[in-house]
């Protein structure tokens, strides 16, 4: 019997649910068994216990609401597919059951980016890569050891630093660095074997960079967040001062032209940008000021045509805007003050959608 273009869409969307659901039940499973042992931990403190029950549970509450087509190959979740609802949120409570029904390496092993390889080993791994830095890329590793340097405090040795950043920083003993993402005066960033990204800094070009991490935690689960919100996931100080946090994982806007094939923005543009937030706030303030309702839409014109010559799509150049306008309209016009290529970019699950998604990660 020929299957109509009808029929032939039906069943995709129908295994797309089905991936994304049972994807969903395995890590709801996992939530779950942190509820239970909420703070119970081998050899660990109570609080302890709690404060990394509560990191995991939002881990895999994360898991549990985006689809697994982001993150996995649609042969895993094939691997899925052979288990009902009920064993996978069984197997996501119970990991003994999980390779009792495998018969094989536990699925847990495979899936969940909290394990894995042991903790001394990881820390072990990351404080190499840490002490000697992106050392394939000279470009990379001279803006990586620079920033190290300046994050250094006076009193320590960078062994002894590094030591205890990884001490102090959970991400640090628990997940794999995979690559270097990019370093500003007082920060650097990562990216994590967990698929995100993690932000070490000191501080930063806006004083109210706190404010802003503060307001973006958190929303991707309150759902008060938009598209253009930037998900964060853990964030934290450590003793000497440097703090940390743990976000999706973004795409540098440089490496994202790079990746595309095209050439790097003329840093006008960058500027063009900051000063369309700012009339977006003036407009908002006084939209009868005709003044700068023209002086904004001579300065989308020029934008465009700017951005087109660079090879930017329409729906490119959109998501700029909504970027920005989205960064004036919560934070104010001065967050846009140091904007460039390497402190926003693109949420890369969407880098290959029609219309990727732009937020700021540095502000």
């Amino acid at each position: 019997m020929k299957i109509t273009r009808r029929q032939l869409k039906a069943l995709i969307v129908e295994s797309y649910i089905e991936d994304y659901a049972k994807h969903s039940t395995m890590n709801l499973g996992q939530v779950l068994r942190h509820l239970r042992y909420l703070t119970d931990l081998p050899d660990t403190p109570r609080l302890e216990a709690l404060k990394q029950r509560l990191r995991w549970i939002a881990n895999d509450l994360y898991y549990t609401v985006t689809p697994g087509q982001w993150h996995h190959t649609q042969a895993e979740l094939d691997e899925l597919s052979k288990y009902s609802y009920t064993d996978l949120l069984k197997m996501g409570f119970d990991p003994d059951f999980a390779d009792e029904m495998l018969g094989k390496k536990p699925l847990l092993e495979e899936w969940s980016p909290l394990a894995g390889e042991a903790e001394g080993s990881i820390a072990k791994q990351n404080f190499e890569l840490l002490l000697h830095g992106p050392e394939k890329n000279r470009s990379n590793f001279t803006k990586y050891q620079m920033t190290i340097s300046e994050l250094v405090p006076f009193d320590k040795k960078l062994e002894e630093f590094l030591s205890d950043l990884i001490e102090e920083i959970p991400q640090l003993r628990n997940h794999k660095i995979k690559r270097f993402l990019g370093a500003g005066t007082k920060g650097v960033v990562f990216e994590l074997d967990s698929g995100r990204a993690l932000k070490i800094y000191e501080y930063s070009y806006q004083e109210d960079q706190e404010g802003f991490y503060d307001n973006e935690s958190g929303k991707i689960f309150s759902g008060s967040g938009k598209i253009m919100t930037l998900p964060i996931f853990d964030r934290g100080e450590t003793y000497f001062g440097i703090k940390y946090v743990e976000m999706a994982k973004v795409l540098p806007f440089d490496l994202f032209l790079m990746r595309t094939g095209r050439k790097q923005l003329n840093s006008r543009l960058y500027g063009w940008l900051d000063i369309i937030g700012k009339l977006i706030v003036k407009i908002k303030e006084n939209p009868d000021n005709m003044s700068t309702v023209r002086q904004y839409q001579e300065m989308l014109l020029k934008f465009n045509s700017e951005a087109h010559k660079n090879n930017l799509t329409e729906h490119e150049i959109s998501s700029l805007f909504n970027m920005v306008e989205y960064v004036v309209t919560n934070y104010g016009p001065f967050f846009t003050d140091d904007l460039f290529e390497e402190n926003f970019g693109v949420l890369e699950q969407t880098m290959s959608s029609e219309t990727p998604i732009f937020v700021l990660f540095d502000p």
